[in-house]
């Protein structure tokens, strides 16, 4: 829908999560020129809906329809929208309306929005201006951010993924942990940029665990490559990499699957925070640096901050995100784990 009215088409996205709601601002500067058109049923439907408008202008046809819906669980506005180009005239305007009427209508000037009455042979020109509603501030972004999820309600993680991660719960830090193999592009800055940062995760009480997810062949190329990334960092003394087992591995999928509902390969590198209490409180699918990090970490882990405030967007939560921990249970199950199993079999009964 054109929603300043300005001839150019904007979105509205909703989405099932956070951000619920979702503006897309179009401010595209060579737009050509348009005409907008609502039409007004007399012996038909007061709405139009159904009806068809043929325009030609600038030597081309164009075809535009009233409709209630369109696409899967989306609409558009029931205003007639047409880009014209760089047409400077309108040659023919016809309209069928719903009850199956052809009516021609006298050409308006591209470039405003019109109202047309069914019987009425013309346009009239609609006064939009007090339609405008106030600009909207938009949120400018100089690169995407990585695909996000700040879980509403944290998610407990089993001890046997705490342990393969080499995280306490009986502590008073935060542990990120960047998930990595030798021959991903994208962990080699990654890794860099963590480790020349180990001082501001140290102020913040957030341990850094650098996590690799090489298969048992490749684990020597792995520790080569590691220990050139943190030299490179300007750490010459590099620890030996901490390399995920398989069956971690299968555990780790399963709890994204139920974050996400994604069912594809785990993407890398991934990243998690975990709260000292061992809970998940982010998971980033792809790359994401430092500052970037630190900012969300200070948001998610501020413990005067509400829970309806919880979020990395602007905005006010007004319901929970439910954990169906007996669903995990059979999954662990399903996967022979029988220590996370019971895990969330437990959390499932005192849920």
């Amino acid at each position: 829908m054109d929603w300043d009215l300005d001839g150019r088409l904007d979105v509205f996205v909703k989405n099932r999560t956070g951000p619920q709601l979702r503006f897309l601002h179009n401010r595209i500067r060579d737009r050509g020129t348009f005409v907008g058109l609502r039409l007004e049923g007399r012996t038909s439907n007061r709405d139009a809906i159904g009806a068809v408008v043929e325009l030609t202008a600038g030597g081309r046809r164009r075809v535009g329809q009233v409709t209630a819906g369109s696409g899967y669980l989306a609409q558009s506005s029931s205003t007639v929208h047409f880009g014209l180009g760089d047409a400077t005239t309108i040659e023919t305007l016809r309209i069928r309306w719903p009850g199956g009427q052809v009516e021609s209508i006298d050409p308006p000037a591209p470039g405003a929005y019109y109202r047309v009455i069914e019987g009425s042979g013309r346009a009239q020109a609609w006064d939009v201006r007090s339609f405008v509603p106030e600009s909207i501030r938009g949120h400018v972004l100089a690169m995407p951010p990585p695909p996000t999820t700040m879980l509403k309600t944290p998610l407990p993680l089993p001890p046997s993924l705490l342990k393969a991660f080499g995280v306490r719960r009986d502590g008073d830090r935060a542990t990120l942990v960047n998930l990595w193999a030798h021959w991903c592009e994208p962990c080699a800055e990654e890794i860099r940029s963590y480790a020349t940062s180990i001082a501001k995760l140290e102020n913040v009480s957030i341990d850094w665990r650098p996590i690799s997810l090489d298969r048992l062949e490749d684990r020597g190329a792995a520790s080569e490559w590691l220990a050139a990334q943190l030299g490179l960092a300007g750490i010459e003394d590099s620890p030996s990499p901490v390399f995920l087992e398989e069956d971690a591995l299968r555990g780790l999928e399963v709890v994204i699957e139920h974050v996400t509902g994604r069912t594809r390969e785990l993407p890398i590198p991934t990243s998690l925070l975990i709260d000292a209490r061992g809970n998940l409180q982010l998971l980033y699918l792809g790359p994401v640096f430092p500052d970037r990090f630190l900012s969300d970490a200070g948001r998610v882990l501020d413990p005067s901050l509400k829970a309806a405030r919880r979020s990395l967007y602007p905005g006010r939560w007004y319901y929970r995100s439910p954990r169906n921990y007996e669903g995990l249970s059979r999954l662990f199950l399903d996967l022979g784990q029988l220590e996370a199993a019971g895990f969330y079999a437990a959390l499932a009964m005192s849920d």
